[in-house]
């Protein structure tokens, strides 16, 4: 089973712990929606799931540069004020792809905060 581009992004929304509850029930909806009209039943993504290496998700320190970082606040756009770890993880792509005017510290910041929550796939 492959997901759509348009899927992991739902995924991801859906799970992302800085959007709010109604986001994430609304794209989890509209992945099962999306799932479902391609006829993808619960049994192909449990053997999806299953058939994948389990990864343990590594402890770290709450002092460490990374969770640090994550309380760094946003100085513009529709999350201004924020706390980078409550910015939607969409956002913070969509900045890095599209947002001509990010600083260089800004740009940084949020690769290794996306490299730190993705375990250095972002």
């Amino acid at each position: 089973m492959i997901l759509t581009n348009k899927e992991i992004k739902l995924l991801r929304l859906s799970l992302d712990k800085g959007a709010s509850p109604p986001e994430r029930a609304n794209a989890a909806a509209k992945l099962v929606a999306s799932l479902v009209s391609r006829g993808v039943d619960g049994y192909a993504i449990e053997s999806a799931l299953s058939s994948r290496k389990v990864v343990e998700v590594p402890s770290y320190n709450k002092h460490s540069p990374e969770v640090l970082l994550g309380e760094m606040l946003l100085d513009f756009g529709k999350h201004k004020g924020k706390k980078l770890k409550h910015v939607p993880h969409d956002y913070l792509c969509w900045c890095l792809e599209d947002y001509g005017n990010l600083s260089r510290p800004m740009r940084q910041a949020f690769t290794q905060w996306l490299s730190f929550i993705y375990g250095n796939r972002a």
